[in-house]
């Protein structure tokens, strides 16, 4: 079987922050962007789930309303030019572009945006917001956390960036700072889970009790109905529900505390700027399409840190798109090993297995994928076009639909709707 080109390069596309980087997948931006547009000012509500062995810490992005640009306003210091209030345009524009990227878990394009966009603008707390979050999704904490320092130091009550700080300090387990941070987001849903955990694993049950009754009341807001919730929404509600038992009981074995701790290779990692900073340099060479260059960077990257499944994840895609597949299989189940639910890895390996034959091994995969990332993304755009290619059109249809809508200007996903339809 030789291996659709096609489907690569949409991979390619869909994929930068699939196939890139940390344990991290944004999900659902767009009830906020459609107010941003309304509005005609950015409103940022991100979902970041960090994967992480049977728990998920949760991190939502939750900005006020940016106001439009005030050059007379107070704090001005330079003189408004028309150039420079074209700067605040520009970048205000990148920001947009910046936040739907990152919508499209495209954080390699998203950062891209937002560094330009802090160029430009370096007063816009929304911009140095983006990058925090983007360099945050990508495993480097440590430029996360002073993206977001910069945020504050223009708007001190910034919740998304409280949030961010709060959610690098818990990874770094330094729960005093995480629980500070949190409890000055009084209206994130994440900082609440993330404090019901700190609380819990700092032995504070009364504590963990209020700020899970508080993010009951959140996510009974946020969240669908029971029957209508995705599979990660309803594994938040369930482990918050573990949580709140475990907080009314005032205790909880061993086990429970190693699925509700930060990963101990989450500091380590943080550790080794060296191999980051690779890995980073690698996804670069990615993105500019050589990958050889690319592949011999993530090698250097997993010399230092051999365990950091990003690198390994890049190493599968640059070896990948050279058309070693069975070079890139191997790879992509160690980052496996290392993050179980890395769905870039996911969406590797099952063209990987595709390619050699192994089709229905391949659906599972994208399956399973698609139950921790159910948004319209490289997992879905390969498993609907090889629904279509193997005449299971009604099984193609329901995803062909979110592809087509998400996507209107890709005609691949119109022509396969289509042919679904027609056939099915």
């Amino acid at each position: 079987m030789t291996h659709d080109p096609a489907l690569l390069d949409e991979n390619q596309k869909l994929d930068a922050a699939l196939s890139a980087a940390a344990p991290a997948l944004a999900v659902s931006l767009q009830e906020e962007e459609r107010s941003r547009r309304r509005r005609r000012r950015l409103t940022i509500g991100v979902i970041a789930m960090l994967t992480v062995s049977a728990a998920a810490v949760f991190a939502v992005v939750l900005s006020n309303p940016a106001p439009e640009p005030d050059p007379s306003g107070p704090g001005a210091d330079v003189e408004v030019t028309t150039a420079s209030l074209r700067s605040i345009e520009r970048a205000e524009t990148l920001g947009q572009k910046g936040w739907a990227a990152f919508q499209s878990l495209e954080f390699q394009d998203a950062r891209t945006f937002f560094d330009l966009a802090v160029e430009l603008d370096p007063k816009s707390p929304n911009a140095w917001n983006g990058l925090g979050w983007s360099r945050f999704n990508l495993g480097e904490h440590a430029g996360a956390v002073e993206a977001f320092e910069k945020t504050l130091a223009l708007d001190p009550d910034h919740g998304a960036a409280l949030n961010g700080v709060g959610q690098a300090a818990f990874l770094n387990r330094d729960y005093a700072k995480a629980r500070g941070y949190f409890e000055q987001t009084p209206n994130s849903s994440a900082a609440r889970l993330t404090l019901v955990k700190v609380a819990l694993l700092t032995d504070d049950f009364e504590a963990a009790r209020a700020a899970a009754e508080e993010a009951e009341r959140m996510l009974a807001e946020e969240f669908p109905l029971p029957d209508e919730q995705d599979a990660f929404q309803k594994s938040t509600v369930k482990l918050l529900e573990q949580m709140a038992d475990a907080a009314a009981k005032g205790e909880f074995d061993d086990t429970f505390r190693r699925s509700i701790e930060p990963p101990a290779v989450a500091a380590d990692r943080e550790n080794d700027a060296e191999a980051t900073r690779l890995a980073g340099r690698g996804w670069q060479l990615w993105q500019q399409g050589k990958y050889r260059s690319a592949a011999a960077v993530f090698r250097k990257a997993l010399q230092r840190d051999p365990a950091m499944a990003n690198a390994h994840n890049g190493l599968g895609w640059s070896l990948l798109n050279q058309g070693q597949h069975a070079g890139a299989e191997p790879v992509f189940l160690r980052c496996l090993e290392l993050e179980p639910e890395h769905v870039g890895a996911m969406n590797g390996l099952a063209i990987c297995l595709k390619q050699r034959g192994e089709v229905d091994e391949a659906i599972t995969t994208w399956q399973k994928g698609l139950e921790i990332a159910p948004t319209p993304n490289a997992l879905m755009a390969g498993l609907a076009l090889t629904y279509v290619e193997h005449e299971r059109y009604a099984e193609a249809l329901p995803l062909l639909d979110q592809l087509a809508e998400a996507y209107p200007d890709d005609a691949r996903y119109a022509r396969a709707l289509k042919r679904a339809k027609l056939n099915w």
